[in-house]
């Protein structure tokens, strides 16, 4: 055999021949260069970028799950790391918005990672994830590692603005839903759901605000909303039916800023006035 054969073989194939997965640029695209705190809405840029990531999945749906999670361990990442809660909402609104454009049964293409629970992920020195089972694993101040499904983890969050955005994400993957493939999981999360409508009076040493307090118990009582008409959609009795009784008084119940229902609390104004 000559040698210009044998190079032949051994070369590998230039850049063009490989397959461009695109949602390794698209997803990082979503997150801009300075962290952004979790209290500041969507920039135009970023929303475009979102816009851009789910036209990709539309046409690519069979990228879905790895879009999925490419977002669920950016998430995992800053939670292990207390920081950037910035970056978890704007991944959230990406599910959200993912799920919002998305055909009615897709929701599983994203279950994966919403609402079942995921096997140990490590976090290194230099901030890379690493698969559960390995054994170097850095202490607390150097890494760390998290498990559960990521509505759990967020619903389960000291911080308020995490838990709010755990019910929001909650209720769109609930809209979406046509089987019971994932039904004991999604029961699993409503003793959650509502102790978190039933989050104590705002505190001054955690610097929750009355509003927020507010605007989770809201968003709890629309993710308890979307698990009933889930449940009917199955025809399906639903379990911890003492919860959703005390929703359903709660739901009834007028706000407290005015004399609007609960239902319509998003759209009053917290010092009083309605917006609605």
């Amino acid at each position: 055999m000559s040698s210009a054969g044998l190079f032949g073989r051994v070369l590998p194939k230039p850049a063009s021949k490989f397959p461009v997965k695109r949602y390794n640029f698209l997803v990082p695209d979503i997150f801009p260069v300075k962290a952004v705190d979790v209290d500041e809405d969507l920039s135009s840029a970023v929303k475009k970028h979102i816009e851009k990531l789910q036209e990709y999945v539309s046409k690519n749906s069979e990228r879905a799950p790895k879009v999925s999670r490419r977002l669920d361990r950016k998430i995992r990442k800053c939670l292990i790391k207390k920081k950037k809660y910035g970056n978890i909402k704007i991944a959230v609104h990406a599910f959200i918005y993912l799920l919002q454009h998305s055909n009615k049964g897709d929701a599983v293409l994203y279950a994966q990672e919403l609402v079942k629970d995921q096997p140990v992920i490590a976090v290194g020195r230099e901030g890379q994830c690493v698969p559960g089972g390995v054994s170097s694993l850095f202490s607390s101040s150097q890494g760390g590692r998290i498990k559960g499904s990521l509505i759990r983890l967020l619903l389960e969050h000291h911080s308020i603005h995490l838990r709010i955005l755990g019910a929001e994400l909650l209720a769109h993957f609930l809209q979406q839903q046509t089987d019971g493939d994932n039904q004991a999981e999604i029961e699993s999360l409503v003793p959650i759901v509502s102790r978190n409508c039933r989050h104590p009076a705002p505190s001054e040493l955690d610097g929750t605000s009355n509003g927020k307090v507010q605007e989770l118990r809201t968003a709890g009582l629309r993710a308890l909303r979307e698990l009933i008409a889930f449940m009917e959609r199955l025809s399906a009795a639903p379990q911890h039916l003492d919860d959703l009784i005390v929703f359903a008084a709660l739901w009834d119940s007028p706000c407290q800023h005015c004399d609007c229902p609960i239902h319509f609390q998003s759209a009053c104004d917290p010092v009083g006035n309605s917006t609605g």
